[in-house]
């Protein structure tokens, strides 16, 4: 059995890396073709266009990874069916329960794939991406590796030393200068809260005034300041929710509420997250029933446009179901969990048809 797993595994895997190259080849394409309408814009060159596509690579991969884990599915079990290979299994005595576990091996490397990726791989890439593109599109703001973002308005410079969570601004520095360009006031605070589009609430503040022959320090435990940055400046400089690892977006989602802030976006995007490897590979043991219907017809046509329509249809309803928890503020957990028990009562349906039947038609 070891070697039919591997046969099978083998298959599966060819099936999805046909559909993932296919898919993300022509999504790539796509966005670089978006990416063209900023080409000029500021410092916005051709090869920043290509090399934001490229870092947002992996991200891509798991938007795909569902629709691609069923279509792959379906195309590597279409391989099979096609040399009457799949047939000679199934009349060898190999039932359903075990059929679903050969296939049930690769899925489970398909789920711990996307879950490594959702953590430690997109994300660094893409706030990679990012970053650059604020570089060279934001105006009057730089992005420097390793030393923050500066920023300048006539006689006053700001530095941000670290973005905390791709959102909120951390170990800021101001300085004022006067006519004479010299050094009038220095300020330096642990975080800020950004209330609005002009002002922030500046955290643990120490402030020193530059006088003639003296020196003035203040303490704050809170301070507003009057920011020169637009909210529209600030909102490019934010990371996406997105490029966010399901870690960094909990801490965020604890120090949101903390700070008594609505969370229902993050929170939405967090569980999402965490359900979307468990759905890839339910998308993938889905496959294993209509792996069933190509044994009643030699063309894999069929069994994948079904297997299209019905990802488009369960993309559609997690989108549907995550707009309508947004706005009555339901659950986020409940919410993005209801797309995964759609699929599971789906598979499990079918899986009974083909236990009952021996075989599986959408058409009976």
């Amino acid at each position: 059995m070891r070697i039919l797993d591997r046969y099978i595994a083998k298959a599966l895997f060819r099936g999805y890396s046909v559909v993932l190259l296919v898919l993300t080849g022509l999504f790539s394409l796509l966005a670089f073709v978006q990416e063209l309408d900023e080409v000029g814009h500021n410092n916005y060159r051709l090869v920043d266009a290509a090399f934001y596509v490229a870092m947002t690579l992996p991200q891509r991969i798991l938007d795909l990874a569902q629709i691609a884990a069923l279509l792959g599915g379906l195309l590597g079990l279409g391989m099979l069916a096609r040399g009457n290979e799949l047939v000679a299994m199934m009349t060898s005595g190999l039932s359903v329960s075990r059929f679903a576990w050969s296939v049930g091996k690769p899925a489970i490397i398909l789920t711990t794939g996307c879950a490594l990726f959702t953590q430690f791989i997109a994300p660094p890439m893409q706030q990679l991406a990012e970053e650059a593109r604020i570089n060279t599109t934001a105006t009057g703001i730089s992005l420097l590796k390793g030393n923050g973002l500066w920023s300048r308005d006539r006689h006053k410079i700001l530095r941000v030393r670290h973005m905390w969570e791709g959102q909120i601004p951390y170990q800021i520095e101001l300085y004022e200068f006067d006519s004479k360009d010299r050094l009038s006031r220095y300020l330096q605070a642990t975080r800020a809260n950004v209330v609005d589009a002009d002002h922030w609430e500046m955290l643990n503040v120490r402030e020193k005034v530059f006088m003639d022959n003296s020196i003035i320090r203040r303490n704050y435990e809170k301070m507003i300041w009057q920011s020169f940055i637009g909210m529209q400046q600030f909102e490019a400089l934010q990371l996406p929710a997105q490029s966010l690892s399901p870690v960094s977006l909990y801490q965020y989602v604890r120090y949101l509420k903390k700070t008594q802030q609505p969370t229902e976006r993050f929170e939405f995007i967090l569980w999402q997250k965490l359900f979307m490897p468990l759905n890839v590979g339910m998308m993938a043991l889905l496959a294993v029933p209509f792996g069933y219907l190509l044994l009643r017809t030699n063309h894999i046509g069929q069994p994948l446009a079904l297997g299209t329509g019905i990802g488009m249809f369960l993309f559609v309803l997690n989108q549907i179901f995550l707009t309508l928890g947004t706005i009555v503020r339901f659950s986020a957990p409940i919410i993005t969990a209801l797309p995964l028990v759609a699929i599971a009562i789906l598979a499990g349906s079918l899986f009974w048809r083909v236990s009952r039947k021996g075989n599986v038609s959408m058409c009976d």
